[in-house]
């Protein structure tokens, strides 16, 4: 399945600043001689199904998004074939209208996960009785939650008032969680966005950074944040997705300082892999404008968007990319994460070999060991407790960006909430990245991955609130 995006300009659309846009359904339809032929999942559809006068008002009620042409969410629009040569030939047709400034299309995404042996303890199969013996409290086993340069010191951060994230709103953007799992009770508000379904990545991911402070399981690095999910996929049957409605959706119901999660990565024009199980060349999505322009929006709200920065080995500063991954170019303000080996590697907080890397990356989380939350789909996620009620099974094997990311979801919501408990301001989404950076542990070297391969530092909560002045000197 491939997706067909595309933007009106202005000479189809009008400019972002006229009283008025015209209805995209009507433009769609004039324009189906486009795509008739080409056996589409359905017609066209606009990526942001909100009244082009609503969404205008929103981008006019910020003053610096209008300035650059990708906001105006009223003229994107997409449509779904089958393979990727009709992806292409559509594409091609589209690039040659006059009144279409972008176009481009997007292979199916997939979580950014990668499984790996643990090099924590020997990876055993363990089956409990529930409720005797119970499950035991893991927390001690969560590495990457203990001091630089091991980890973020997440520790340290509980230590002082809102340092869990305390009521500060977290989004996590994929598809599937299982919200009955034993170690994820605690200020639920379940999927608020798309169909929700069940799925073991999703309850990995929120283990990391959500998982309940109890007495057994692990602990989340922002277990007092407020969570809520957004799903991709909006048409399970016909397997149709759209991670940019989502993030709009997300954002309008949140405020400054609150977070979200997006936990995706698609095939790149990099990625010729035939094996489909391979993620050789995926990257991140914000090289797709219509969800660039939807983090930027949130961005320009307010809202910190951590992003998984996608597991496809590239290096996102090649020539391939177009300077979509350049600062100078383009900046969608999103914190993008990298993959770094793990405490217990040889060479830990180095990058790992499929970790996307570049002057785009800012800072890296664990991308093996993770211990958290898991299920039953697969071995790997129940490899640290296996019980037969998959809402008591864990995993010490969890990775990929798609746990790098999590990692830092849960730091950005320990530092929004101690900024809320001091009765401060929400810092600035800009603000927010570069304190990661400028405060983190520094990432290292390894045989043939050397640091100038840029993943960023792993970030370190002690050194953050010392310089933001909360809860004394680190």
């Amino acid at each position: 399945m491939w997706r067909v995006m595309w933007q009106y300009g202005p000479s189809r659309m009008g400019t972002m600043t006229a009283a008025a846009a015209p209805n995209l359904q009507s433009v769609l339809d004039a324009k189906n001689l486009l795509w008739k032929d080409l056996n589409a999942y359905g017609d066209p559809e606009p990526v942001f199904a909100e009244h082009p006068a609503s969404l205008r008002t929103s981008i006019l009620a910020r003053p610096h998004l209008p300035a650059d042409a990708a906001m105006d969410l009223a003229g994107y629009a997409h449509v779904f074939v089958p393979t990727q040569q009709q992806a292409l030939t559509l594409v091609n047709r589209l690039r040659a209208e006059r009144d279409i400034a972008y176009a481009d299309m997007q292979g199916e995404w997939q979580y950014p996960v990668k499984f790996g042996q643990s090099r924590r303890v020997q990876t055993t199969d363990i089956l409990l009785t529930v409720p005797v013996p119970g499950t035991p409290d893991l927390s001690g086993e969560q590495g990457y939650l203990g001091p630089a340069p091991a980890g973020i010191d997440a520790l340290y951060a509980w230590t002082i008032p809102g340092g869990r994230g305390t009521n500060v709103k977290v989004v996590d953007i994929e598809n599937g969680w299982n919200f009955g799992h034993e170690d994820l009770k605690g200020n639920d508000n379940g999927v608020i966005y798309g169909p929700h379904s069940d799925n073991d990545h999703g309850t990995a991911v929120l283990g990391i950074f959500h998982g309940d402070s109890n007495p057994f399981g692990v602990t989340g690095i922002a277990s007092q944040s407020s969570l809520s999910a957004a799903a991709v996929m909006y048409d399970t049957k016909l397997r149709k997705w759209n991670s940019a409605a989502a993030i709009k959706f997300a954002a309008d119901r949140m405020t400054p300082g609150d977070v979200i999660l997006l936990e995706m990565h698609a095939p790149g024009p990099n990625a010729h892999d035939s094996d489909p199980n391979s993620q050789q060349g995926f990257i991140a999505i914000e090289y797709w404008q219509p969800e660039f322009a939807a983090i930027k929006y949130a961005i320009g709200m307010g809202i910190h968007v951590v992003e998984a920065g996608g597991n496809g080995g590239e290096d996102l500063d090649a020539p391939i990319y177009n300077s979509a991954f350049s600062r100078a170019a383009r900046d969608s303000g999103a914190i993008l994460v990298g993959g770094g080996n793990s405490a217990h590697d040889a060479h830990p907080r180095s990058r790992i070999w499929w970790s996307n890397y570049g002057s785009r990356v800012d800072v890296q989380g664990w991308g093996f060991d993770i211990v958290t939350t898991g299920g039953r789909s697969l071995p790997s996620y129940h490899d640290r407790i296996s019980s037969i009620d998959k809402s008591k099974c864990y995993t010490q094997s969890f990775g990929g960006t798609s746990g790098a990311s999590p990692i830092i979801t849960g730091t950005v919501a320990s530092i929004s909430g101690a900024l809320k408990a001091a009765g401060q301001a929400a810092l600035p989404p800009s603000d927010m990245r570069q304190l990661l950076v400028d405060t983190g542990t520094a990432q290292t070297d390894a045989p043939t991955f050397p640091a100038t391969q840029h993943i960023g530092p792993l970030p370190n909560l002690r050194a953050e609130f010392s310089r933001l002045t909360l809860g004394g000197a680190a």
